[in-house]
Formats: structure tokens, C-alpha cells, sequence
């Protein structure tokens, strides 16, 4: 019982501090470049996961919709996986500048397997 009580405070003080990053990073011009927009993607599918967990923990849900947070779990680690692959590309290049549609190819690295797998496992279950 004690666990999950302080379960839920370490998540809720953990989705205030993503709110409160993201907020900064969408107010701060120079932060809003292509890492900074991968930062608050991830941070927007960390916050969704968190708190559609924190909704589960809370509420009884269907089973159906038990698999709905590992989505954003799933897209929450690609996002991860795509700062550390342009951190070492930025890291790695000679001149600063970063193609136009990078953060678009991203989005698209991200949510394609995204949805294909969650999406898989659906049309299998389904058929």
C-alpha cells in the first residue's frame, strides 16, 4: 500500500517536471532547433506513458486498453534513439547546418515502427 502511494507522488512530481520542460523548451527560441524538438517529442510520449500508467493504477480499465501506454513506451525509445543518432551525426559533421525536413524523417523514423508493431500484434490477434 505504502509503495504505491509514494508511487503516484514520484509520478506526478515526474509528469509536473516533464510539463515544465517542455514549456521551457517551447518558450525558449534558441532551444526550439531539431534536438530540441526531438527533446520535447520524447518528453510528450514520456508524459502520455506516464500518465496513461498513472490512469491505470488509478482507474479499472478494460484489459484492452492495458496495451495502450507501451505505444508511447515504445515511440518514448526511438525518440531516445534518434537524439543519440543526431547528437553523434551533429557531433561528427564539420559544418552546423541540418537539412530542412530532418525533424520530419525523424517523426517518420519514429512512428512508423511505432504503429507497425502495436498494429501487428493487433491484425494477428484479430485474424
Amino acid at each position: 500500500m505504502a509503495l504505491s502511494y509514494y508511487r503516484n507522488i514520484v509520478i506526478a512530481i515526474s509528469l509536473t517536471c516533464n510539463i515544465l520542460t517542455i514549456a521551457t523548451y517551447l518558450y525558449v527560441k534558441k532551444l526550439r532547433n531539431t534536438l530540441g524538438k526531438c527533446v520535447i517529442s520524447s518528453l510528450l510520449t514520456n508524459f502520455m506513458w506516464q500518465s496513461l500508467g498513472l490512469i491505470q493504477m488509478w482507474l479499472s480499465v478494460p484489459h484492452s486498453f492495458n496495451k495502450v501506454p507501451f505505444v508511447f513506451f515504445f515511440a518514448h525509445n526511438f525518440w531516445l534513439s534518434v537524439m543519440s543518432y543526431h547528437s553523434w551525426r551533429t557531433f561528427k559533421s564539420v559544418n552546423g547546418e541540418e537539412p530542412r525536413f530532418l525533424f520530419l524523417a525523424y517523426n517518420v523514423y519514429v512512428w512508423v515502427p511505432t504503429a507497425i508493431l502495436p498494429g501487428g500484434t493487433a491484425f494477428i490477434y484479430i485474424f
